[in-house]
């Protein structure tokens, strides 16, 4: 058995490393304005909070664990604790591209953002990944959520705090090959302009353990009013960090790899973007050195 109770890698299904992205190399966080990296390998086992600009959830819930053989091909994974009796909880934040909110575009509106996080299936663990504001909420005490993806008793799904999970699906109901134990992929894609600024979210999964290089959509959670606007977060132009919250029990736990973000600008800000840009690139280049006809 690994340490997440798993039966070994040569009783799982064929892997595909590939796929899974955790290949050994530099996994320090990646982040800018409007996108963040986050991987696990290059850091030491043991909390992740104290590493790589991960700090604590400011609760009684305490760090994750980054341990080796957490993960699929013996790659460090974050992984909560695993109570025989009961369930126990564990969250780390990050504050991703910076303050400013939308995640470092100082503030700049945002019409899409996108989640993704690499996470074990099982009976009893819970592995969530959300976006939202570093001020105190219901759930912890430093961190209100905008909303949330998760995976969990065999579901995926969408979740807002004080709310729990919107809208969700059976991961076998999705492909009978979907099976407990297996590594997912779980991307939220979600128009934060839709429904009058209460979002529409559309939930995607692929079984990393399978092989699976395409995302499948998730039925009935496509275009879901994720009511954003009813949360402790209300507006996206404040978001300024993301969460790993993990859970636990019967012996054994969620865990977590690969997390990932993506911020897309409203139209008319992205186009200012790119007129910037190219007022930037004129004044760069002088005319002695444009290309003559």
């Amino acid at each position: 058995m690994s340490l997440l109770g798993l039966q070994p890698i040569g009783c799982l299904k064929r892997l595909a490393p590939a796929v899974l992205g955790l290949a050994a190399g530099s996994a320090l966080a990646v982040t800018s304005p409007t996108t963040g990296n986050f991987t696990f390998d290059s850091l030491a086992s043991g909390s992740l909070v104290g590493q790589d600009g991960w700090t604590s959830s400011g609760t009684t819930k305490p760090s994750p664990t980054l341990q080796i053989g957490g993960g699929i091909n013996s790659t460090l994974a974050a992984a909560g604790s695993a109570p025989i009796n009961g369930n126990a909880q564990q969250a780390a934040i990050h504050a991703g591209g910076g303050g400013g909110g939308l995640l470092g575009t100082g503030g700049t509106s945002g019409q899409f953002i996108t989640l993704q996080m690499q996470a074990m299936e099982h009976h009893y663990y819970q592995s969530v990944f959300g976006v939202g504001q570093r001020v105190g909420g219901s759930i912890f005490t430093n961190f209100s959520l905008g909303f949330y993806i998760g995976i969990s008793d065999g579901d995926v799904w969408f979740g807002r705090e004080n709310t729990g999970a919107i809208t969700g699906f059976a991961l076998l109901d999705i492909k009978p090959t979907y099976d407990p134990g297996d590594w997912y992929e779980v991307k939220g894609v979600v128009d934060l302009l839709a429904n009058g600024g209460n979002g529409s979210g559309s939930l995607f999964v692929r079984d990393l353990t399978d092989g699976e290089s395409l995302f499948t959509a998730v039925p009935d959670a496509q275009y879901v009013n994720l009511s954003i606007l009813s949360g402790p977060a209300p507006n996206p132009a404040q978001w300024d960090g993301v969460v790993l919250w993990l859970s636990g029990g019967y012996g054994g736990s969620g865990a977590a790899d690969t997390l990932s973000y993506q911020v897309v600008p409203e139209p008319a800000a992205a186009s200012l973007m790119v007129l910037f840009t190219a007022l930037a690139w004129r004044r760069f280049v002088s005319p002695q050195q444009k290309p003559r006809a």
